[in-house]
Order: C-alpha cells, then sequence, then structure tokens
C-alpha cells in the first residue's frame, strides 16, 4: 500500500535527513488549498491570499497532527503555500508528523488517521490518503533508524515491545515504562553531553559568550552540549513562533552564519570547530555542537553516584512528578515485586532525592517537591545510560 519515497525536486538530501530526525513519519503532496484551511481561520485566509508575502523560497512545509484524532496541532509554511497559489501552482509537498512524536509506527500506518481536522476550526475536513504518503522507513517499527533498512524480527519485536506510546485516553495519565522513556530518550539525544550556563560558557568560550548575550537580553537559557562530526541547519528560519540565530566558531575567532542561505544542509564540524544554534523568540533554546575530540574540556568530572541515585535522577529526567516515586520502585525490583517493596521500603526513594540534594543535583523545596539543578540534569543524562546496566 505505501510507496519508498520517490523523487521530489523539492526535496533535497539534508533536508529528507533533517525530516528524518526530527521524526517525520514522510512527506505528502497536499492541495494548497486544503492545506490552508486546515492550518487557517476563513477570515485569515481571504486576507492571506489577498498579496504577496515575504517567505522561503522552497515549495516545503510540514504539518503535526494527532494520530488519535487528525487534528491538526502545528504547521509551517502558509505564507509559502499562499505565494505558490497566487503562482498558479496547486499542490505543496509537507512533511507529516503523527503525535506522540518520538513513538514507532506500523508499516501500514494503520493508526494514522483518515482525515485530518483544522487547527482553528475543527469543522473543516480534509481526507488523509494514507497510500500517497511516502513513507520515511527509519522511523517505521521494525526497521533501523540509522538505515531504514528491515531489522531482524527479534529487533523488530523489541522495538514494537518498547519503542511504542500508547494513543488511548485511558493510558496518557498512566506513567510510560522506564526503560521505553529511557530508550526512546536517548535514540534522540545519544550524543548530548549536557548543560552549561552562561556563566560557565563566559569562562570557557568568552567569543560565544558574546555572542550568545548579543541574542538573549532577558532570561537566558542553559545551553544544551551536544558533541557530533556534522551539524545539520534548519531547514526553515523560523519554527513555532521563534527564529534561528547561527554562530561558527573555528579556533576561537566567532563569525555569524546567514541561515537563509543554508537552509537544510550538512556541515562538517572539524576539531576546534563549534556551532552556537540559538532558537529565540516564543522559544529560547540554545545548543553548541562541538567535534567528540573537544567535548572534554566542557563537562565537568562528576563524582559517582550510588544505583539508587542514578535512578531517582533518570525517573526525575524522563517523567512528570506524580509518576517518579512508582517508576523508581518499578526499575529496581520489576513489575511484579515493586508494590510490595514501595509499601514495605517507603524511604528509598526519599533517601536517594536527599542525599541528591546535600550533593547539588536536586533543590527540594518547603513543599517536598524536587527539581534538577543544572549539573542534576547533566548527571541525569548519565543516568539514563547507567541505569539500563543495572
Amino acid at each position: 500500500m505505501v510507496r519508498a519515497l520517490g523523487n521530489f525536486p523539492e526535496l533535497n538530501e539534508d533536508q529528507k535527513n533533517n525530516f528524518i530526525a526530527v521524526k517525520a513519519i514522510g512527506v505528502y503532496q497536499i492541495k494548497i488549498m486544503d492545506f490552508l484551511r486546515l492550518t487557517t481561520t476563513k477570515e485569515f485566509l481571504e486576507d492571506l491570499l489577498s498579496k504577496k508575502h515575504t517567505s522561503s523560497s522552497r515549495d516545503i512545509g510540514w504539518l503535526s497532527f494527532k494520530a488519535s484524532s487528525g487534528k491538526v496541532t502545528g504547521h509551517e509554511g502558509r505564507h509559502r503555500a499562499a505565494n505558490m497559489y497566487q503562482d498558479g501552482k496547486r499542490e505543496l509537498l509537507i512533511g507529516l508528523y503523527p503525535e506522540p512524536r518520538h513513538r514507532q509506527w506500523d508499516e501500514d500506518l494503520s493508526e494514522m488517521p483518515k482525515t485530518l481536522l483544522g487547527q482553528f476550526d475543527t469543522t473543516v475536513h480534509v481526507p488523509l490518503d494514507k497510500s500517497k504518503i511516502e513513507i520515511f522507513y527509519q522511523n517505521i517499527s521494525g526497521y533501523d533508524p540509522n538505515s531504514g533498512e528491515r531489522q531482524p524480527e527479534d529487533v523488530a519485536r523489541q522495538d514494537r515491545e518498547y519503542g511504542k506510546i500508547p494513543l488511548t485516553a485511558k493510558h496518557k495519565e498512566q506513567p510510560m515504562r522506564f526503560f521505553s522513556t529511557v530508550k526512546q530518550k536517548y535514540q534522540i539525544v545519544a550524543d548530548s553531553l549536557g548543560f552549561m550556563n552562561r556563566k560557565e560558557l563566559a569562562e570557557k568560550l568568552p567569543e560565544l559568550a558574546k555572542a550568545y548575550d548579543g541574542v538573549y537580553k532577558g532570561k537566558k537559557p542553559d545551553i544544551k552540549i551536544v558533541a557530533s562530526e556534522k551539524f545539520s541547519f534548519p531547514i526553515e528560519q523560523y519554527s513555532q513562533g521563534s527564529w534561528h540565530v547561527i554562530f561558527a566558531a573555528l579556533n576561537g575567532e566567532v563569525k555569524s552564519v546567514d541561515v537563509s542561505k543554508r537552509y537544510g544542509q550538512t556541515q562538517e564540524l572539524l576539531p576546534n570547530s563549534m556551532i552556537l544554534d540559538c532558537l529565540t523568540g516564543h522559544l529560547n533554546i540554545c545548543y553548541l555542537y562541538v567535534h567528540p575530540k573537544d567535548a572534554t574540556p566542557l563537562i565537568k568530572e562528576a563524582e559517582d553516584l550510588s544505583d539508587d541515585e542514578y535512578r531517582a535522577l533518570a525517573v526525575m529526567q524522563g517523567l512528570k512528578p506524580f509518576a517518579r516515586e512508582e517508576e523508581f520502585y518499578r526499575s529496581k525490583y520489576g513489575s511484579r515485586d515493586y508494590y510490595d517493596a514501595r509499601r514495605d521500603k517507603p524511604d528509598e526513594y526519599k533517601a536517594a532525592l536527599k542525599s541528591l540534594a546535600a550533593k547539588g543535583l536536586v533543590k527540594i523545596n518547603a513543599a517536598g517537591s524536587a527539581q534538577l539543578t543544572l549539573e542534576g540534569k547533566n548527571r541525569a543524562l548519565q543516568a539514563g545510560k547507567k541505569i539500563k546496566n543495572l
């Protein structure tokens, strides 16, 4: 039913890889007017088509939607689509992002909705022809996430068991299995080393800190450090009401990068080179990409922790507060015995949190609510890898 990825002039290899990296299920050719109806109101649509707009020259957009209902939750490319429609074009290539975003999907796309509902007007219904979705097999259950090749059946079965998040409403309030959380987290951030704050950035990389200060005038986000030999530029300048400001540093010399000329491209990261990707606007997020050989000096050496401390960090990083204590005991004692252990040894989780607080990895307020400190976030990234071997 579903075809392999076709040949689209609009979609180069770097753009395709970016779609895959952010978990697009595939690409789809949609009628421009259907795309605009799904992402606007009737009044705004009339205004949108009445004039030309400044937008990217690429003829690509995207839609995110709830797989359970088909309701559109996000989009990119309205102004571009309006320009194309005025130029006589009638179809737009879009990436499809079903939610939950980072789960595994079956090859037959049986859980995809048959109809998409408008983001702002749910009376708008647009059929989704699953047979015309050009699948990215890297994001399909049973296929290798890197090569897109079919995996052996035993590996595919494990992916189906651990890599899927239930869609039904009754499951939404239940905590995900701990090991499932760790697996998904590290498929996404396998090369994430940790975080540094603005003060640490200024101490270690003063020139990049000046560039960072020029972007963030108010609240300054922590910087996530990512070790990689390549950097993929965003496929768009704008994302969810924010925009990218990117700086490249080579041997300490910092230069601003014109993102508009690098959409979807991939750049090799050499030793002594770094890229600071600042997302600012509605969202304030900052990433520092470094070559693996340059990563060690940026991360503090940390003392070893007990197994219970690693477990506590991991559940704090991966789960909401209401689910953490239960998952702490489940990961330690197993699904069969965790309930009795939680009843008979109620202080183990609290003791682990108290010990982490004494080491500066967790903050506990007067009401007993706990949250990770910056250093705690760094150790929590390590905890996910440690806990799987306990």
